[in-house]
């Protein structure tokens, strides 16, 4: 009939013997190293945000986005007039206050010389004393005051205070900006890192990991050592999930922020996987499944499974089929629940 279903392809593997168990036609379980997956992106260990210390307008930015940078470079700067209005008044408070302080220990010498005079008073030596006093101290504050303004004046210049890379400009040259507001975020040089959002039930699989590796998008077919260096004590309360962040061994030169790379969790335990094509896996509402197809009537029945790792070409399945169950692998989704099926092999 012309409304018949196209044909289903069903995955036929010869008996086998493995670790002592017979396996019927269908899937063979092995004991190869199971791997999750868990995507990401390559980032700088260390990604400070700058700013400046006072507040101004900037006047002028000195780099874009992209841009390398030295330690001690120039990245932006600030309008100096206010910075300098405020030096000037430093200085001038600083002049006043040491003339009266050098008028206030005259005084004071003058009236000590009078101890053994008849017109000595003691309140009145006192009163000069604390005056002196109060002078010396009002010049330690208009000196600590000028330092204060010098230093406000020099934090009117952004200065890179590593080796790195701008990875994002925050203002513009005319902004009027707020002390300690964010001006750019640089990216030091040096050692780069994946980060990874872990879903809490794979907390568990990434720590007692056996071993991790890394691929790259941008460089497909190739594997990096990796190691866990820090994982988030809280979740991310939008996502629910732990960011991590993991270490590669070794990374390519090629490498640059950005990219995006999936971490392999590798577990070398004992326990049981099935490799099947690609083409067998069907997505439902629940998750994954298969087909199963039943080798005494051919009917079909979906089974959810539990992935362990996802590669190009095939899928390791760690939960969800047993030895020689026979398993559809091509044309998944034109399927239902009971319909029967027959070997390529069988007699029609």
């Amino acid at each position: 009939s012309s409304h018949q279903r196209p044909r289903a392809s069903v995955k036929r593997a010869d008996a086998t013997n493995l670790n002592g168990v017979m396996l019927s036609c269908g899937v063979l379980l092995s004991d190869e190293p199971s791997a999750g997956f868990l995507p990401g992106t390559i980032v700088p260990r260390v990604e400070a945000t700058l700013g400046f210390r006072v507040a101004g307008k900037i006047e002028s930015r000195r780099v874009d986005r992209g841009a390398t940078v030295k330690a001690g470079d120039v990245l932006a700067q600030l309008d100096r007039l206010d910075l300098d209005l405020a030096r000037a008044n430093a200085v001038a408070l600083l002049a006043a206050a040491d003339a009266d302080a050098i008028d206030a220990r005259a005084e004071f010498q003058r009236y000590a010389e009078l101890r053994q005079s008849p017109a000595f008073a003691r309140a009145v030596f006192d009163k000069r004393l604390a005056q002196m006093n109060v002078t010396a101290a009002r010049q330690e504050q208009s000196r600590a005051a000028l330092r204060l303004a010098e230093s406000q004046l020099a934090h009117a210049v952004l200065i890179a205070d590593a080796d790195g890379v701008v990875t994002e400009i925050l203002v513009e040259p005319g902004q009027v900006i707020a002390s300690g507001q964010a001006v750019m975020r640089l990216a030091h040089a040096g050692a780069r890192e994946l980060l990874v959002d872990v879903p809490e039930h794979r907390i568990a699989a990434l720590r007692e990991a056996d071993r991790l590796d890394a691929t790259l998008w941008a460089i497909p077919g190739q594997h990096w050592s990796a190691r866990l260096r820090e994982l988030s004590p809280q979740a991310d309360p939008a996502t629910r999930s732990f960011a991590a962040r993991v270490t590669l061994v070794e990374p390519p030169a090629a490498i640059a922020l950005g990219m995006s790379a999936t971490l392999h969790v590798v577990q070398t335990g004992t326990q049981p996987v099935a490799r099947l094509p690609l083409g067998a896996l069907h997505q439902q509402n629940d998750g994954p499944a298969v087909w199963v197809a039943d080798p005494a009537t051919g009917a079909l029945s979906l089974r959810p499974i539990a992935l362990a790792a996802l590669e190009a070409e095939s899928i390791l399945v760690a939960q969800g089929v047993a030895d020689g169950e026979l398993v559809v692998t091509a044309g998944v989704h034109k399927l239902d629940a009971g319909q029967r099926v027959r070997l390529l092999t069988q007699a029609p």
